[in-house]
């Protein structure tokens, strides 16, 4: 399976490591296994981390996310979008903020793959909720 991964930014850019990608203020379509999506955080080798999620995707996707700066969803921060593809395999999407998570921080997630409901609140703890690599 592959793996790719995305890294959202603040103010909604979602770049490829290779280039930038297209952005949508709607949801259309997705080929998203919508039991699949989990909040995780990334580990950078500088020892902070990074809030994410994953999913794993057949195709192409289409994604808004609310993230939020607590554990239940009360507090929103921001709603990231972005769509891609075609893709098989784990996809890591991963928001950089700034300043970065340390070891405890919690943020949470709900996330809008197109096809799939809204899911519930997720929340990730840095350093304890880790993505698969």
């Amino acid at each position: 399976m592959a793996r790719t991964r995305f890294l959202i930014e603040a103010f909604g850019k979602i770049v490829l490591a290779s280039g930038l990608l297209a952005l949508s203020s709607g949801i259309s379509r997705a080929d998203v296994d919508c039991n699949s999506i989990v909040a995780c955080t990334i580990l950078h080798p500088e020892g902070y981390y990074q809030p994410g999620f994953q999913a794993n995707i057949t195709g192409s996707f289409r994604v808004a996310a609310d993230i939020f700066l607590d554990a239940t969803c009360q507090t929103l921060f921001d709603t990231p979008t972005a769509e891609g593809g075609p893709y098989l395999g784990v996809v890591t999407f991963e928001y950089g903020l700034d300043p970065p998570m340390m070891s405890g921080d919690v943020v949470s997630w709900k996330v809008r793959f197109d096809g799939c409901p809204e899911t519930d609140c997720r929340a990730e703890v840095a350093g304890t909720d880790i993505c698969q690599e």
